[in-house]
């Protein structure tokens, strides 16, 4: 398993409530790419939001988040990030627990 962060600032301007109607918008186009498992977003009430999905495998990652970029349809749901505070990272899943 595979952990993708997003972590990013609100482009000026943007409501929470735009923030969150635009990210969820992904949903649909996410959630059909290969590898997907799951996605979560959150933000800590200060200004930073974090994007987190669950993937299959490392290669299903990085292919979904390139797609997604170059996707038309997402390019409106990218306005709402600040792209210059965008700091994104994949991680191998090593060890959890519930």
């Amino acid at each position: 398993m595979v952990y993708e962060t997003a972590l990013f600032q609100l482009a000026k301007g943007t409501t929470e409530n735009e923030a969150l109607q635009h990210l969820e918008s992904l949903n649909p186009l996410v959630s059909q790419l290969p590898g997907f498992i799951s996605r979560h977003i959150s933000h800590n009430g200060q200004g930073q939001w974090l994007d987190f999905l669950e993937w299959e495998s490392m290669e299903q990652a990085k292919a979904a988040s390139d797609k997604l970029m170059q996707m038309p349809e997402a390019a409106e749901a990218f306005g709402v990030i600040d792209m210059g505070t965008l700091q994104m990272f994949h991680f191998h899943a090593v060890s959890s627990t519930q």
